[in-house]
């Protein structure tokens, strides 16, 4: 018997916490959120968009730097539909004093747990890259908690003959 799985996409939305590497000396740790979307192309890859947003306060001075990447890229499933890999890229916009739109690069990976029949948790970490320039890059890492709905998900079971 052989088992063959439509497409199925996944939506989800969650907070994030997010804590600066390169300039982990000026900023304090940050938070943030963001909301993905996957849509599976085949069991083992997915297609990806996600937009978000991180913020750091300083820790010397009251201002804050805020981020809201929005970026596409592909995502691998190490097991079906749950344990997973990706690398993301697209426009970053931050309220730097040049405050221009750059690019916005990040890999991670995570997991889905079910919770109930079209229902998930996701929890992913992730690094993020803005490149702001010469020497002007941040990054950071980021862990994320979020609930999602999945639908689509049709598994047919074909007899070998």
């Amino acid at each position: 018997m052989c088992s063959i799985a439509s497409a199925q996409t996944t939506i989800t939305v969650g907070p994030q916490l997010d804590i600066p590497s390169n300039f982990s000396k000026a900023s304090k740790v940050g938070l943030g959120g963001s909301a993905e979307g996957v849509f599976n192309v085949s069991p083992a890859s997915a297609i990806r968009v996600s937009a978000g947003y991180s913020s750091f306060k300083g820790k010397f001075f009251p201002e804050v730097i805020s981020f809201m990447p929005v970026r596409g890229g592909y995502q691998y499933f190490l097991s079906p539909n749950q344990l997973y890999i990706y690398g993301e890229g697209g426009p970053a916009f931050y309220n730097a004093t040049d405050a221009k739109t750059k690019l916005s690069l990040a890999f991670g990976g995570g997991t889905y747990f079910p919770v109930g029949e079209k229902s998930v948790v996701n929890f992913s970490v992730f690094f993020n890259y803005i490149d702001g320039g010469m020497f002007r890059n941040h990054t950071w890492f980021s862990g994320r908690l979020a609930y999602g709905l999945q639908w689509g998900r049709k598994t047919l079971d074909i007899k070998e003959r």
